[in-house]
């Protein structure tokens, strides 16, 4: 049984008080599943026409000046001095206090511009049951939100390792994009890969221990994203940064503008939607496509980290040693002449 769907059914079990208004429990959870994949085709849908858009606009993914011009700010501020004497709320202090141990001292400076007006919200499932609701029915369920334009987080299930996940959202947001997702000519994108290097590094920061944790497709991709970096800390940088640029660049010494939208896009379809089998095997051709690109560095270090990663899976290594066969697949699958 998933996370998501032991989730959905506690939460279900839990509601017994407005039951009433959900109707039977069977049919209450199979209309919710039908709602869900209908929501998650349409938001596949939705999501792939926004990349495809993008890919017939300037070759550049985020205009690096800004971000080049905003960093290069001569700035004598001592962040952790900063940080210390900043009041902020309480269930915060270790994760904090763990932070600062982490990375350079240019990564806490987001965190301390952030941290002295950040408000937490715990939510109530009964109290709060719209909400709760709406998380499930979107296609997208929540454990919790970062609201970058009010700086708040909303908990919606309090187990281990959410709040320190939104935590680093407030880390990783700066005034043009929160971590790798930001938004060009109106269109957003780059949200798949910011949960997944998000999660990545809340497991190597406060959680290194857990076996459980979320957008766990997402957080494998980024692990073979990182074995195309020279040093994988530079994504890590860029991420802090909020620099999607930084993903984008090595990526292409290797691999090419539409494959990287089309990764971008799978990431996003990953961590917003699931439909069942085709979600499955979407990861499967992803991590097969990425390991093709990898292997054109011709850097035998690289390929063997990548293929460390890949062979996790069982399925996986039987497949990359063509132990058995898939159909055969591009990750260039968005094919920009066919814009509406």
């Amino acid at each position: 049984m998933t996370d998501t769907l032991r989730i959905l059914i506690d939460m279900m079990s839990s509601m017994s008080t407005i039951a009433p208004l959900l109707g039977g429990g069977i049919i209450t959870f199979a209309s919710i599943s039908l709602k869900m994949t209908l929501q998650n085709i349409k938001n596949q849908k939705y999501i792939k026409n926004n990349y495809l858009k993008l890919c017939r606009q300037s070759p550049d993914i985020q205009n690096s000046q800004i971000i080049k011009a905003y960093w290069s700010k001569k700035d004598n501020s001592n962040y952790l001095d900063i940080i210390r004497n900043t009041k902020y709320p309480k269930e915060l202090e270790q994760i904090v206090e763990t932070f600062q141990n982490y990375g350079s001292p240019e990564d806490l400076r987001e965190c301390a511009n952030n941290l002295k007006s950040v408000k937490i919200n715990y939510k109530n499932i009964l109290k709060d049951a719209k909400e709760y609701l709406a998380t499930v029915t979107s296609g997208n369920l929540r454990l919790g939100k970062y609201h970058l334009d009010d700086n708040e987080i909303d908990i919606f299930f309090d187990k281990e390792g959410v709040l320190s996940h939104e935590f680093l959202h407030m880390t990783s947001t700066t005034p043009f994009s929160t971590g790798f997702q930001t938004t060009i000519n109106g269109i957003e994108l780059g949200r798949g890969l910011n949960e997944g290097m998000t999660e990545l590094l809340n497991i190597r920061i406060f959680n290194p221990q857990t076996k459980k944790h979320s957008y766990r497709k997402n957080v494998k991709l980024v692990r073979l994203l990182e074995t195309l970096f020279d040093n994988p800390k530079e994504l890590e940088q860029a991420y802090f940064k909020g620099n999607i640029d930084g993903a984008f660049t090595p990526f292409i010494k290797y691999g090419t503008k539409d494959e990287f939208f089309e990764f971008l896009n799978r990431l996003d379809n990953f961590a917003l939607t699931n439909i069942p089998l085709k979600s499955d095997i979407e990861y499967i051709k992803t991590q097969l496509d990425l390991y093709d690109i990898i292997k054109r560095t011709k850097d035998k270090n690289k390929i063997e980290q990548a293929e460390s990663i890949l062979d996790e899976s069982k399925l996986i290594k039987l497949l990359r040693t063509q132990k058995i066969k898939l159909k055969p697949t591009k990750i260039t699958n968005l094919q920009t002449s066919h814009i509406k």
